[in-house]
C-alpha cells in the first residue's frame, strides 16, 4: 500500500488533474499454495475462480489514486491453490453497455462471474480470451470503454 500512497502524492503534486485506478499484487509460494497480497486504488474487485467452480469477488478497499490528499488504501491476502484463477479487469468490462434500446444495460459483475464460472479448468490465456470474446459479443458494435483483462492461474511447482 505504501506505493499507492507515494503515487497518490506524486500525482497530486504534479498540479494537473491526473488520476488512475490500479491494483498491485505480490505473490509468494508457500508449499502447494500461493499467497497473493493485493492492494487497490479504486480498481474493480478482482475475482477468483476456485477449483470447485465457485467464483469469489475479492473486496479490497481503496480510493482512486490522484484525487484526494487523504486517500486511503487497503490490502488483502488470498490463497490460490493449483488450478485456481485470479481475474483482474478494468471497469470497461463490467460497465460495457449493451446496444439495446437505450444502451444503458451494463454487463455487470454478475455476468462476469457467470462467464468466469464457465472457464473452469481452462488455462489463463483461454480464460482471458473467453472473457474478451464474451464482452465483445455483449458490446456488439459499441466501442465501449477501455477493456483490459489479466488472468493468473496457479499451477503446481514445476507445472
Amino acid at each position: 500500500t505504501q506505493l499507492l500512497y507515494l503515487l497518490n502524492r506524486a500525482l497530486l503534486a504534479g498540479g494537473r488533474t491526473v488520476f488512475t485506478t490500479l491494483v498491485l499484487g505480490a505473490l509468494r509460494s508457500t508449499g502447494e499454495a500461493h499467497q497473493l497480497t493485493l492492494a487497490t486504488g479504486g480498481h474493480p474487485a478482482p475475482m477468483v475462480l476456485r477449483s470447485s467452480g465457485r467464483v469469489e469477488e475479492v473486496t479490497v478497499p481503496g480510493t482512486v489514486v490522484g484525487i484526494l490528499p487523504d486517500a486511503r488504501f487497503g490490502r488483502t491476502t488470498i490463497t490460490l491453490r493449483p488450478g485456481e484463477t485470479l481475474l483482474l479487469y478494468s471497469d470497461g468490462v463490467t460497465e460495457a453497455g449493451h446496444p439495446g434500446a437505450d444502451g444503458s444495460e451494463q454487463f455487470g459483475s454478475a455476468r462476469l462471474a457467470a462467464c468466469l464460472r464457465d472457464c473452469a479448468g481452462m488455462t489463463a490465456q483461454a480464460v482471458a480470451t473467453r472473457v474478451e470474446r464474451t464482452i465483445a459479443g455483449w458490446l456488439g458494435r459499441n466501442d465501449g470503454d477501455d477493456l483490459a483483462v489479466l488472468a493468473l492461474r496457479a499451477v503446481e511447482r514445476g507445472g
